[in-house]
């Protein structure tokens, strides 16, 4: 999401009780993800408030219409998402509305856990958020000698990037998110902490240095050494030595020299994003540590009933096992949805609302759909990094960018070493 952005929502219902002691204080008190900039109890004054207004979102209970007809007729040219509200009363209409395009969620209820029903809002504007921008044409990369787009930093985001399962193009992701971030200005390192390390066969970088440095001398100084360059992206591998990395996982948490502290002194280095491509092995110490540390979790799965489990299992790992040691905010989960293709027959909707279902929870929203691109490993195997080559992964890719560096502009290697926040 955004920093600054909250979804705007219109909230509609017949009774003005309903809004006052139901939506409204499950929405309004949030003002971290929603702004209220309208209600209405009548469907007339609906109709001409969305025109007016332009929600992202709509909650609505349904028997505001005169009847279903004019319910479905009017809500089909809505350009936003809409979560909706009907009486038992009503329910024998439940299936068309939900075939409305901008419906998202239906619920046949007399007494709504409205809270259930605002982060199910939430989720689905995030995710139709992230989806509009990747189809949005993108600005191209400024070339070498153009003209600097220095931006400003917006506070540091120490990025997980999370899977339970090798082969979903995790590492991959991680990968060209943290270059097209580093390719913006923002001054970026990207941290291995998978063994043996794809990013180094990834970028084509030597296996030393790496963070072997650091671990023998734990000192900002001894980090830096270990970082190796690509373009204007700092990449610092993990250690290759399976017997040195089993000795170093066996450290404390608190000691100077242990996998915590690596992060926690990168930090304090002066990147404005931090880029962790950890291992699907979560109870290991080389992806725990880590994740303990990041304040954003992106988890990558392909859209198959496999990984909407493995999803949810990590979600509920992480807002309810590991909330005690580390809180990481729900609203700063996300889900990227990567190799989709046409002939899937489970959407990012379907996906997170598996999701939901099964848990009895809440879902992470879907801030990217990444498509599967056949020529993407003979690519690789170049040495080249698919964000250069392939429009519809950049496209996606970019719009994963956007959704947390929303305006800032593109730069380039050269000219990055002159914004003045950037220190090496």
């Amino acid at each position: 999401m955004t920093e600054g952005a909250p979804v705007s929502v219109m909230m509609a219902a017949p009774r003005l009780d309903t809004i006052l002691q139901g939506m409204y204080p499950a929405l309004a008190g949030d003002t971290g993800r929603f702004q209220v900039v309208g209600l209405a109890t009548e469907w007339g004054d609906l109709k001409s408030k969305i025109q007016a207004l332009k929600p992202e979102a709509l909650l609505i209970q349904a028997e505001i219409a005169p009847g279903p007809d004019e319910f479905i007729a009017g809500l089909k040219g809505f350009p936003g998402v809409a979560v909706v509200v009907m009486t038992p009363s009503s329910a024998a209409a439940e299936g068309v509305v939900r075939s409305i395009p901008c419906v998202r969620d239906v619920f046949v209820t007399q007494a709504p856990n409205w809270v259930e029903v605002a982060q199910l809002l939430y989720q689905a504007a995030v995710s139709e958020r992230a989806i509009k921008l990747q189809a949005a044409p993108l600005p191209a990369f400024v070339q070498v000698g153009g003209p600097i787009g220095p931006s400003v930093p917006v506070g540091l985001r120490i990025f997980a990037f999370v899977s339970r399962k090798g082969g979903v193009g995790k590492s991959t992701l991680a990968a060209n998110f943290a270059y097209a971030l580093a390719r913006r200005g923002i001054s970026t390192l990207l941290i291995g902490f998978d063994r043996p390390d794809d990013l180094g066969v990834q970028f084509h970088l030597p296996p030393y240095p790496n963070q072997g440095l650091f671990f023998e001398n734990p000192t900002l100084e001894a980090l830096r050494g270990g970082i190796q360059k690509k373009d204007a992206l700092d990449i610092l591998l993990c250690v290759p030595d399976d017997l040195a990395a089993d000795a170093i996982a066996r450290r404390d948490p608190a000691d100077r020299g242990s996998i915590r502290s690596l992060v926690m002194t990168a930090a304090m280095g002066g990147w404005a994003a931090l880029v962790l491509d950890l291992p699907p092995d979560l109870t290991s110490e080389w992806a725990l540590q880590p994740l303990l540390v990041a304040n954003t979790v992106v988890l990558v799965a392909r859209p198959t009933l496999a990984d909407a489990n493995k999803v949810m299992q990590t979600y509920q790992l992480l807002t309810r096992r590991l909330a005690v040691e580390h809180a990481i905010p729900r609203e700063n989960i996300f889900l990227v949805l990567n190799m989709t293709t046409k002939e899937d027959n489970i959407s990012p909707a379907a996906f997170t609302r598996m999701i939901a279902e099964t848990s009895g929870d809440s879902a992470p929203p879907v801030i990217g759909v990444v498509p599967f691109e056949p020529g993407l490993s003979a690519i690789q195997n170049q040495g080249e990094l698919p964000l250069l080559r392939l429009d519809g992964f950049r496209k996606a890719v970019e719009g994963m960018v956007e959704i947390f560096y929303r305006g800032v502009t593109p730069t380039t290697a050269q000219e990055k070493s002159k914004i003045p926040w950037r220190r090496r």
